[in-house]
């Protein structure tokens, strides 16, 4: 049977799932906001008026405001039901990347199916589909990514290297810490190319093999990729001059220096800068509203534009001041920190979403929050408002009858009880069913790694880290970062699985047949001596 017929086959089972979880949760959900999706819809807005020099581009890539634009041009007055199909659309499509990746790394249809239909399960997915966030979009980029790149390493097809990299590049236009990807395409280009050089006979070795055949396989992986993203680069560039296009990297730093590590500088001009206009802005608030405190960028950066009269460039740049002194002086302390980040970042499930009975899983269910127009958000900070209502009234619009029907209900109560109740298992570090399942997944990647395919359980685990690192080393612990992460390890979680109740079953038959063995040898032992006997 071809490759491509027991694909086919094997996508079957989990589509159907994730068709089911996907009508189920688009009959009863509507598309939610969160305060960050106000910078996506007013870009988006200026996007659809021909604007590419609004200044959020500092902060947010193309990628994803282009597909809100897109999808109101398209959709019109229909544009919050068509982006919510389309994400849904996307969840299934990540299921079945998955199912794919999966075959391709381990060419067995169980571990395929298995992973695909645990994706399919998954809730993250399922639930940030319903939110105007880059999660979903990033995720579906990141599998195609990854699976174009299994297929490569499998079969050394250079137009899926191509490709790959092109999904590359798509990732890190819509979040800038999908650029390492391409990067990957580069390390699996070479994984490739050593594993056919290093064939053991030399008659059989694949042409091109040489210094040569590496190179180009390299510009494969990078070039394509490269080209959308140096564009963009170059963009922001021109559009923002005098070094304006670091402002935002340099800023994050901020985010896990002093938000998270609570770490300051007394000696940085630009931190005391900071905490004075923090302090000045703090003395001139009435009592009983909320102080303002350096610890947090947001509040940093207001404060700051109030004193000082400048824009949102101005503002994050004197952040990114502030910062990089603070992650120079204590980045050992940083570096060594980092892992404990990327396992809380793995393990802790997202605490945004909890069960609630008024709106389950979302975070602040206000009203408010449903039409983007109140200003007592996080994002306010940033924005002051939203620009356009009216464009922003095209895709999150209040729900009526409710925000949440009954099988969505029934889904978060299942997940909140997978993340929330304890385990009784004798784990000492897991104190959920959800952390323990996360442990067991990671397990179950050594034990793929053990059990043959290295490359591929390499490729899954260094794709987990280019993900995890990054943002635990500017941000810290953030969950729902983890989300683009949950199809590879659905993918080690059913690989682990099934081997260890392959190993299991081979354990019970040998147990089994053991007795007979013995049996046999007796019966032949004295067939033996009777006929030594007889003799």
């Amino acid at each position: 049977m071809s490759d491509a017929l027991q694909a086919g086959r094997v996508l079957a089972l989990p589509t159907a799932v994730a068709v089911g979880v996907a009508a189920a949760a688009l009959r009863d959900t509507p598309l939610w906001a969160q305060p960050d999706s106000v910078a996506y819809l007013d870009l988006a807005a200026a996007l659809s008026r021909g604007d590419f020099t609004d200044e959020l581009f500092l902060m947010r890539p193309p990628g994803y405001p282009l597909l809100i634009a897109a999808t109101a041009q398209i959709a019109g007055g229909s544009a919050g039901v068509a982006l919510l199909v389309i994400q849904r659309m996307m969840v299934v499509a990540i299921a079945a990347l998955t199912t794919l990746t999966a075959f391709a790394l381990t060419r067995q249809r169980s571990v395929a199916a298995l992973a695909g239909v645990l994706t399919a399960l998954t809730w993250p997915l399922t639930a940030y589909a319903a939110v105007i966030l880059t999660e979903i979009p990033y995720t579906f980029a990141a599998m195609t990514t990854l699976c174009l790149l299994a297929h490569h390493l499998h079969g050394g097809s250079r137009s899926a290297l191509a490709c790959a990299s092109v999904a590359a590049g798509a990732a890190g236009l819509i979040r800038p810490l999908g650029m390492p990807l391409l990067a990957l395409c580069a390390v699996t280009a070479g994984v490739r190319w050593f594993k056919a050089r290093s064939c053991a006979d030399e008659n059989t070795r694949p042409r091109g093999c040489g210094a040569r055949s590496l190179a180009s396989r390299l510009f494969v992986a990078v070039a394509p990729g490269a080209v959308a993203l140096a564009a963009w680069a170059l963009h922001v560039r021109a559009v923002f001059p005098d070094g304006a296009s670091g402002t935002w990297m340099r800023a994050q730093l901020y985010v896990r220096a002093v938000q998270v590590e609570r770490l300051k500088a007394p000696s940085s001009p630009a931190f005391l800068e900071l905490q004075r206009c923090v302090d000045e802005v703090n003395v001139g608030l009435p009592d009983g509203e909320r102080r303002f405190r350096v610890e947090y960028p947001w509040d940093a950066v207001t404060c700051y534009r109030r004193r000082h009269g400048v824009g949102l460039t101005e503002g994050v740049r004197q952040l990114g001041d502030a910062a990089e002194p603070i992650f120079r002086a204590h980045l050992p302390q940083l570096l060594l920190t980092t892992p404990r980040h990327m396992a809380r970042t793995l393990l802790i499930p997202d605490p945004v979403y909890r069960y609630r009975p008024d709106a389950p899983l979302v975070a602040d269910p206000d009203p408010s929050l449903n039409v983007l127009l109140s200003t007592e958000t996080y994002a306010a900070s940033v924005l002051e408002r939203v620009r356009d209502p009216v464009f922003a009234g095209r895709f999150v619009r209040a729900a009526e009858g409710g925000l949440a029907g009954s099988a969505w209900t029934a889904m978060a109560r299942g997940y909140y009880a997978f993340v929330e109740r304890p385990t009784r298992l004798p784990i000492p570090v897991a104190d959920s069913f959800y952390e323990a399942w996360m442990l067991g997944a990671v397990a179950g990647g050594v034990v793929f790694l053990q059990r043959g395919r290295r490359a591929g359980a390499l490729l899954l685990m260094t794709f987990a880290l280019v993900h995890l690192f990054p943002a635990a080393l500017t941000q810290g612990t953030i969950p729902r970062y983890a989300v683009p992460v949950q199809p590879a390890i659905q993918i080690t979680a059913a690989a682990g699985v099934l081997t260890i109740v392959a190993f299991a079953r081979r354990l019970c038959m040998s147990i089994r047949l053991r007795p007979r063995r013995f049996e046999q040898a007796e019966r032949s032992a004295s067939a033996a001596g009777g006929s030594a006997v007889v003799g």
